[in-house]
């Protein structure tokens, strides 16, 4: 995973990387949070999606 992430901050000039999860995905959570990404508020939440994102140059300098 952090090799996944190094190449995106590589590759691409975005500040952050997103995705979704499902709710109830505990062991999907634990795991990106263990990477440093933090549960956003995007406004269009579903009851079945929980959006994340990860600041890249927080990553970079951790």
């Amino acid at each position: 995973m952090k090799l996944i992430i190094e190449k995106l901050t590589q590759s691409f000039s975005n500040e952050k990387v997103w995705l979704s999860i499902h709710p109830n995905n505990d062991v999907a959570k634990h795991l990106y949070e263990s990477f440093g990404f933090q549960k956003e508020e995007l406004g269009f939440e579903t009851d079945d999606e929980i959006f994340m994102s990860l600041n890249l140059k927080e990553f970079i300098n951790s």
